[in-house]
């Protein structure tokens, strides 16, 4: 059904999650940036980011909504 996303074997509005994963990834970006702290060029930031996104992903694989 279009408009309509599989999360935890339910049907959601895709806004919706859209909002949460939008909501959780600035939430992990603030994150890296309070614990690295300001000043540093842009890869540290990502590197940490993108291996925390990974390390969610792979904690919750099966519960939620995997990227690919």
């Amino acid at each position: 059904m279009r408009g309509l996303a599989k999360h935890g074997g339910t049907e959601i509005p895709s806004k919706l999650l859209h909002e949460e994963l939008t909501e959780k990834t600035i939430g992990a970006a603030i994150e890296v940036h309070r614990a690295l702290g300001p000043g540093l060029l842009e890869s540290p930031y990502e590197e940490c980011l993108c291996g925390g996104i990974v390390r969610k992903v792979i904690e919750n694989l099966g519960d939620s909504v995997s990227p690919w």
